[in-house]
């Protein structure tokens, strides 16, 4: 937010969207603790994929001038494509990457004690951990729509007045692309069929230049 005083206007204009992202990282952490049942493990990794995170949004927004989306995940062979281009660019972000892991895991090392969970404990952590995130991510189909901050239609303006995390996990389910109930390849057929019957004969061979434009707005 530029500054810390924006930082502290949002937090006193947002206090739910800080209060959900904050939950949202909390229950990242949980799960990570009980994936690796070690409190200064799950701490440490919770730690890097916050940094990495932030650093890949910060990059986007940077180059691309929109925040990380969930989608951006599964075109990683375009990000390989483009880390020439931006090579530059990203070897201070990289190095300063390396050195907060590296400081991070003696860190860990000298201030974290080594704490193990049972096994049963840890089981019940990661089911209440993922069930609270899919619902964060897939509220708009329950009954807690309501109770979310509503976007404003504007992706960078959600990011903005929403935070990244819960702005993030508000994108996932657009990921999921639910057909029509009468989507079929007989439904298809049917309406091809029904055009036919009513375009001349003399016509019906014809193949005309179809123009489709689409609209790439959020």
């Amino acid at each position: 937010r530029e500054s810390i005083g924006g930082t502290l206007a949002w937090l006193g204009k947002e206090s739910l969207s800080f209060f959900l992202n904050y939950l949202l990282a909390v229950l990242i952490s949980l799960f990570l603790l009980a994936v690796f049942g070690s409190y200064r493990w799950g701490l440490v990794v919770s730690a890097i994929i916050f940094i990495f995170f932030s650093l890949a949004n910060s990059v986007k927004i940077q180059f691309l001038g929109e925040p990380i989306f969930p989608w951006d995940f599964t075109r990683l062979d375009q990000v390989v494509n483009l880390l020439p281009q931006i090579a530059g660019e990203t070897v201070f972000i990289l190095a300063v990457l390396g050195i907060t892991v590296i400081g991070l895991i003696i860190a860990a090392k000298l201030l974290i004690p080594e704490l193990k969970f049972r096994t049963s404990h840890r089981m019940a952590a990661a089911l209440v951990a993922l069930f609270l995130l899919a619902l964060a991510a897939f509220y708009p189909f329950t009954p807690l729509k309501t109770s979310f901050p509503a976007g404003n239609g504007s992706q960078a303006g959600n990011y903005l007045n929403r935070g990244t995390l819960l702005s993030f996990f508000g994108n996932i389910e657009k990921m999921v692309i639910i057909p029509p109930q009468d989507y079929s390849q007989e439904e298809i057929q049917r309406i091809i069929r029904e055009n036919e019957a009513v375009i001349p004969s003399d016509r019906q061979q014809v193949k005309p230049n179809i123009i489709i434009m689409l609209s790439e707005s959020f």
